[in-house]
């Protein structure tokens, strides 16, 4: 097993990098590079790094792996794509959270979209859960309203498809954040265009991303309207771990049929699509069930009218429950990882009566 004595350094911090333990995986990733220091090993042990801090909000350190990587691959297309936004990050201080405990708060569904209550610079405001943010994002509008100091962001691109990526202009930070019992100093915001929130209202212009979510090591919405954060975590025991980081996101095995998927955990996201790896592993189902036509999809790079393929209903396991997604809908080659099997949205996880993701034990559990 990678978790024994004898498995290499490298895998031996993989592995907790991926479940979120990164105190061993610093220590483990670290070792990789002192002691081979021009490896390829080393090279990644350096991007696994840089993905460990910029998921706390650590851009600084982030930038010092980032940056060093660059040096042993200068052809690193997607560090160069990045590292001027990561640069201008790294000029704010490093995000801090305190007064952690457990809270209870409302939630609220906006045009799909799930809202909590938050006071930004002492200003209240409602803004979005979203797992598939890897930073935090605001509207240029509620940016000025709330008081923000924008900077440039160092023109960088986040993302590798027409869909799901960002050419970053500005970068915000709001020092102060109060979410339920948790403050947060120094939250550093991707400012994009006011027209990509077009079915938000202003003051709902703002979503919460992993360097916060993170920070609360647990969360919890329930069918009846109140979100939980900061509660006791459960047992850690990787057997039962159904979440883990790829990348700077998370990803969560979900069951079809026989079938174990990978599903990009995505609660920004209304709905859930399908990626081209799910129609190229079940090619047979998709040929002879679906249908061609378009269906609009929402993502960071903003709304879009793709063709697709669509299957009348599809049976998934998801958290220990099973739901169903009618109509499914299968994306074309170039949208999305080609690495996951899809992303799992709102439309799956608010059938069940309670979500409970849990990024201490590194669970994702929905009961009815």
């Amino acid at each position: 097993m990678v978790q024994a004595r004898k498995a290499p350094a490298f895998y031996r911090g993989a592995v907790p990098y991926a479940f979120n333990s990164p105190e061993q995986a610093e220590k483990e990733l670290r070792q990789v590079i002192e002691s081979q220091p021009g490896s390829d090993q080393a090279c990644d042990s350096r991007e696994l790094l840089a993905y460990l801090y910029w998921r706390a909000g650590q851009y600084r350190r982030a930038l010092s792996q980032l940056e060093a990587l660059l040096k042993m691959r200068p052809d690193a297309a997607d560090v160069k794509a990045f590292i001027g936004t990561m640069r201008a990050l790294a000029q704010f201080p490093e995000q801090s959270v305190s007064g952690r405990r457990h809270s209870k708060l409302p939630h609220t569904l906006n045009a799909g979209n799930f809202g909590i209550p938050v006071a930004i610079n002492g200003q209240s405001a409602t803004y979005m859960v979203d797992t598939g943010a890897n930073f935090p994002v605001i509207s240029t509008a509620e940016a000025r309203r709330r008081g923000l100091r924008i900077r440039d962001g160092g023109g960088g691109k986040l993302g590798d498809s027409v869909v799901y990526s960002l050419h970053i202009g500005d970068i915000a930070l709001a020092d102060q954040i109060t979410v339920g019992g948790l403050r947060f100093r120094n939250v550093a915001f991707l400012v994009i265009p006011d027209d990509r929130f077009a079915d938000i209202p202003p003051e709902q212009r703002g979503i919460l991303g992993l360097p916060v979510l993170l920070a609360f090591r647990t969360l919890r919405w329930n069918s009846d309207g109140t979100f939980e954060i900061a509660f006791p975590s459960a047992r850690r025991n990787l057997a039962d771990s159904n979440l883990c980081f790829d990348g700077a996101g998370p990803v969560t095995r979900v069951r079809f049929g026989d079938h174990r998927l990978d599903f990009a955990l995505d609660t920004g996201a209304v709905k859930t699509d399908l990626y081209p790896r799910f129609a190229e592993e079940f090619a047979s189902l998709v040929q002879a069930s679906g249908k061609r036509g378009k269906t609009k999809t929402i993502g960071v790079g903003g709304t879009f009218e793709l063709d697709s393929i669509t299957l009348p209903e599809l049976v998934f396991q998801v958290g220990g429950s099973t739901a169903f997604l009618r109509p499914a809908h299968v994306l074309p080659k170039g949208v999305g990882s080609k690495w996951h099997h899809g992303n799992l949205g709102l439309d799956l996880l608010n059938q069940a009566r309670t979500v409970t993701i849990d990024f201490d034990a590194m669970v994702l559990a929905l009961s009815k």
